[in-house]
């Protein structure tokens, strides 16, 4: 499990353009907590970083949604339709098929979060792709549209306030559950946005490397690209949620 650290950092980083997508059914919109996720006794202070009353950092302890999901279902005879777009790995590590049959044997790559594939075809539960010049398969349970994030308008590192308990996702949907949740951001936490869509923003989210250390020996800080709901951000206008 990863251990999840919430630290703005301004003046780093930027994505590119478009309107998001829905964010679809979940609890992060709303009041923008999940009853799956332990979210954190302690405050946020103006560095973003989340403490205990003691002043210790707090990690969000988020159950096992870093570790690859099983495959949908299988489909022996599964029919595609043709389509034309970039997909997004949204979990930790997920499964290049060269069938839509889940079998030990045809695992053929595994590609970590934040990879980009092209998908040339969809049927119920998978998603066709090209991989490596040669066609393969990767269930609908692990990636999205990668439109969702490169359709968001860059915005110039704006410092931004939690106006509510919030999820921090791999991805802006909730289509993918658990699975891309990875943390959460208390009331009153400011945080740097880069980017903006229609019900979506793009935030700038730290994590603890689970394979690189420093000199020291301590595991070397990420800043990842993340995304929270709108509603759950407040209006520095208004000084209510905002609703976009």
């Amino acid at each position: 499990m990863k251990k999840l650290l919430i630290v703005l950092f301004a003046g780093l980083l930027l994505v590119s353009a478009v309107a998001c997508t829905d964010p679809g059914s979940g609890d992060d919109t709303g009041n923008g907590t999940d009853t799956s996720i332990v979210i954190p006794n302690g405050t946020g202070d103006n560095t973003g970083i989340v403490t205990d009353d003691n002043g210790n950092v707090v990690t969000n302890p988020v159950e096992d949604n870093t570790q690859a999901p099983e495959d949908n279902i299988s489909e022996a005879d599964p029919t595609f339709t043709d389509c034309d777009k970039t997909l997004y790995i949204w979990v930790a590590t997920a499964t290049i098929r060269s069938a839509t049959v889940i079998g030990e044997e045809n695992g053929v790559a595994w590609p970590t979060e934040g990879t980009t594939l092209k998908c040339t075809g969809e049927s119920k539960n998978w998603y066709r792709i090209e991989y490596e010049g040669e066609t393969a398969y990767i269930a609908k349970t692990v990636a999205g549209d990668y439109a969702a994030i490169t359709g968001m308008t860059s915005v110039d590192n704006e410092e931004i306030e939690i106006s509510a308990d919030v999820n921090v996702r791999t991805y802006p949907s909730t289509e993918g559950g658990n699975l891309t949740i990875r943390g959460a951001l208390k009331k009153g936490t400011k945080v740097t946005r880069v980017a903006k869509g229609e019900n979506w923003s793009c935030i700038l989210f730290s994590v603890e490397s689970e394979s690189e250390t420093d000199a020291e020996g301590k595991p070397v800080v990420e800043v990842k690209q993340y995304f929270i709901v709108n509603e759950c951000i407040k209006d520095a206008t208004e000084g209510t949620q905002a609703a976009e």
